[in-house]
């Protein structure tokens, strides 16, 4: 365990005569912690979604795990940022995620640096407002049309519109 002391004696012989004894002790250190696992969460982010890292730790001498600090990572390049959550605005749809951890002891021992999984930022859908149809005052000889509005796109992809035209809900 951590601080015992462990003593060793050796006896020098030459098969007729002992020699004098050596002593040597050693104390038992403090172990660092040690992280079981490290993972990134939501596995597809949006660019809209912070993502959050999860961090099992032990320590094996009894300590307690008193810290865990995180380092991210975006595309391979280290962002500012040493909490369990990263958020949205550090980066954009297709880019690379992920983070690696230290736990501290209460002991003040720290653990070797432990990678998560790697998540790629996925796209976020766009908005829109209610599509505007017209003429007004439409009669069965018009030919109706539909001016869609409001488009807002994070991801800033362009704009694109699908239409679904519908008569009696059918």
């Amino acid at each position: 365990e951590r601080d015992q002391v462990w003593t060793v004696t050796v006896v020098p012989y030459d098969v007729t005569e002992d020699g004098a004894p050596v002593t040597d002790s050693i104390v038992i250190s403090n172990s660092p912690p040690v992280i079981t696992a490290a993972s990134l969460t939501p596995l597809a982010p949006r660019t809209t979604q912070s993502v959050t890292g999860q961090v099992t730790a032990v320590d094996p001498d009894g300590d307690g795990v008193r810290s865990v600090s995180y380092a991210w990572f975006v595309n391979g390049t280290q962002v500012t940022g040493t909490t369990s959550t990263l958020a949205d605005t550090r980066y954009d749809k297709g880019d690379e995620v992920w983070f690696t951890a230290k736990a501290t002891d209460f002991a003040g021992a720290e653990s070797g640096a432990a990678a998560s999984n790697h998540v790629f930022v996925a796209n976020t859908p766009p908005e829109g407002s209610i599509p505007q149809i017209g003429p007004a005052g439409a009669t069965v000889a018009s030919t109706l049309t539909c001016t869609p509005v409001g488009f807002f796109d994070v991801d800033n992809d362009p704009e694109g519109w699908r239409y679904a035209w519908q008569v009696g809900g059918v």
